[in-house]
């Protein structure tokens, strides 16, 4: 839930999260191979660079941050705080990797996780000195994917495979009562641009820094 109590600066709000994920989607899709086809473009390409802040308000309060796509909401590129410890360990495969990495209780630190889709392997980093979790973690790739002509179901047509990264999950352990805070999430991405050179203009921005306390209305562009 949106609250201001606890807070990354002077102004703003943050969520709470207390044993229930939250899920951040980007209705978007990397072409326009279907008809009901959405119209923004995807992560597919390029760099991506998931930001955000995290708050452990005691011992025991821990949390997973995938960075992941809508089509298999794949797990392989993701961090997690432990509780107890605070240790940090990242996803390789379908296996975590334990770290000597530590996000403190009663602290904002900030998380990043660095998508190479083009490499096809990520990093990521905790702390305001960016430290290192984990470097060039390889992940697997997209599966194939076929559509089907409008009124000819029966035919499937193969069409390009993409991994696709919108959509966010931070998770805290199910039915625990330890709350994390979070906030400042940001994703920025870099695109391959095969036919056109970078425009400076932001088009979008969306936050809840607007949400009025208890409010589950998260997104205001």
């Amino acid at each position: 839930f949106v609250q201001q109590q606890i807070r990354r600066g002077n102004s703003g709000r943050a969520l709470a999260l207390t044993g229930k994920d939250i899920m951040a989607v980007h209705q978007s899709s990397p072409d326009r191979s279907l008809q009901t086809g959405v119209l923004d473009t995807a992560i597919a390409n390029g760099q991506a660079t998931l930001s955000c802040w995290i708050y452990r308000a005691s011992d025991n309060a821990a949390l997973t941050v995938y960075f992941t796509g809508t089509g298999s909401y794949e797990r392989d590129v993701a961090v997690r705080v432990l509780p107890k410890s605070g240790r940090v360990a990242y996803a390789e495969a379908e296996r975590w990797r334990e770290t000597d990495r530590v996000v403190p209780v009663a602290q904002w630190t900030p998380i990043t996780i660095e998508v190479n889709l083009d490499a096809r392997s990520y990093s990521a980093s905790v702390g305001e000195s960016s430290t290192p979790i984990c470097r060039q973690v390889s992940y697997a790739p997209p599966t194939d994917r076929y559509i089907t002509q409008h009124g000819v179901d029966t035919v499937q047509i193969k069409v390009p495979s993409y991994r696709v990264f919108n959509a966010l999950m931070f998770v805290p352990p199910e039915g625990s009562k330890e709350i994390v805070y979070l906030d400042d999430v940001s994703v920025k991405w870099v695109p391959t641009l095969h036919f056109a050179k970078p425009g400076k203009q932001k088009l979008v921005e969306a936050n809840f820094e607007n949400g009025q306390p208890g409010s589950t209305q998260l997104g205001h562009p």
